[in-house]
């Protein structure tokens, strides 16, 4: 890949055998112009891939809960300490 471009959280952008390739965001592809296949879900992280003007590719990633947060998580506010999830995906 050539002429490599990002921008962190957002897209990755390079040629490719004299071919555009895109991999990222939603936002990023609707700013590209390019339309989106329905996914159906909210529960993931979605980045896709796209070659000259198509998306060919949906990748949905999730991160889970590791099993002993939450009872982390009741021991810190059993102590009074405040707990918040922060994440940069969605508000």
């Amino acid at each position: 890949m050539t002429d490599v471009e990002t921008s962190p959280g957002l897209c990755m952008s390079g040629h490719w055998d004299g071919e555009i390739v895109r991999l990222g965001s939603a936002r990023f592809m609707e700013v590209s112009g390019l339309t989106l296949p329905k996914t159906g879900t909210d529960t993931f992280s979605i980045v896709y891939g796209a070659m000259g003007d198509a998306v060919v590719a949906a990748f949905h990633l999730s991160d889970p809960a590791r099993p002993e947060a939450k009872g982390v998580v009741s021991a810190l506010n059993a102590d009074a300490v405040h707990t918040v999830l922060i994440s940069g995906v969605r508000e």
